[in-house]
């Protein structure tokens, strides 16, 4: 969902799952996210990425969480349409999220 200029855009990338329901809750998520941060690390050597969920998907968030995610907050963002949304990022990245092009309308 990386965006480009002049778009609203943000520089770091995001991760993203889906899963039908019938295989939901057997780690498959966690283990995919797991292995493409492991290679996006390690051949593309990118550090920064978010992970974007709504606040009540407590699957979602634990799936961000187990990976190894940190929680920065919940609010309205405009990339998502002033869309109420749960971010999440790498350990390491800045607190300022503003850096990387994201643009927090409500904290």
């Amino acid at each position: 969902m990386k965006g480009l200029p002049p778009d609203l855009h943000y520089t770091a990338p995001d991760i993203g799952f889906a899963v039908l329901p019938e295989h939901s809750g057997k780690g498959y998520a966690a283990e995919a996210a797991k292995g493409v941060l492991e290679w996006a690390k390690g051949h593309l050597g990118i550090e920064a990425v978010f992970g974007f969920c709504d606040p009540l998907n407590q699957r979602s968030r634990r799936v961000l969480e187990k990976i190894g995610m940190d929680v920065r907050g919940i609010t309205e963002l405009r990339v998502f349409g002033e869309k109420t949304t749960a971010i999440y990022v790498l350990p390491g990245m800045s607190q300022d999220l503003a850096i990387y092009g994201l643009v927090e309308l409500n904290t």
